[in-house]
């Protein structure tokens, strides 16, 4: 079976697409199922994630860079369907990039990560907008939703997550909080899911098991997560 796609898109950097992407991923791996990242951006985050994990302790998912495909992006994805059960794009931070739209056009899947702002907020009507026009352009199965990060039990976020619905904006139920594991993964080179924070755990567990319930994906058998060094 072919893999399912699964871009995570943004109009701004520091939204959180790469920790996103990364997150999922390895916890989609952590669930059996095999997994790629494509880092289609640039400043090749994912693929220096990958590559500070140590060598007996590898990233679980695998990691390539194809930012220099630019919109022949999705003839390179296709390339990869075939080897993989899911695959994550991470996607460069502009949604008017050829890119982005590139991978739109070929996604199951798109997230959007938005982070616990007033202004973010702003600048996901027009993420919402770019996925719309794919859904009614080449690629009417997509699905789209964002995904609230660095989630801060505040009066703010409420209000934007309450705002973004009135909008129109769908909002995945898992959520990502403002948690130091998120921020020490990359660092290491793993995943969440090996560092001592049980409530981010229970957060990566909670947004994998909604996303392969809407691609309606079934896990293989669990592989035992790794403890980081």
């Amino acid at each position: 079976m072919a893999a399912v796609i699964i871009a995570i898109v943004n109009q701004k950097g520091g939204a959180g697409k790469t920790t996103t992407a990364m997150t999922l991923a390895a916890s989609v791996a952590d669930r059996g199922l095999k997994t790629l990242v494509i880092d289609a951006d640039t400043q090749a985050s994912a693929t220096t994630w990958w590559s500070n994990a140590p060598d007996d302790q590898p990233f679980p998912a695998t990691v390539i860079n194809l930012a220099a495909t630019k919109d022949k992006l999705s003839v390179a994805i296709k390339g990869h369907l075939e080897n993989y059960d899911v695959i994550l794009v991470d996607c460069p931070p502009s949604i008017d990039s050829p890119i982005t739209d590139s991978a739109l056009m070929v996604a199951d899947l798109a997230i959007a990560p938005v982070p616990a702002s007033g202004i973010d907020t702003w600048a996901s009507e027009r993420v919402s907008r770019i996925a719309n026009n794919a859904k009614e352009g080449l690629n009417p199965d997509l699905i789209f939703f964002g995904l609230l990060n660095r989630l801060k039990r505040t009066t703010v976020s409420k209000a934007m997550a309450q705002s973004l619905t009135e909008l129109g904006f769908p909002l995945l139920k898992a959520t990502l909080g403002d948690r130091n594991a998120y921020a020490l993964a990359p660092v290491v080179g793993t995943s969440v899911l090996t560092l001592d924070d049980k409530v981010a755990i229970a957060e990566v567990k909670a947004l994998t098991d909604e996303v392969l319930g809407l691609l309606n994906l079934k896990p293989a058998k669990p592989t035992r997560s790794r403890k980081a060094r």
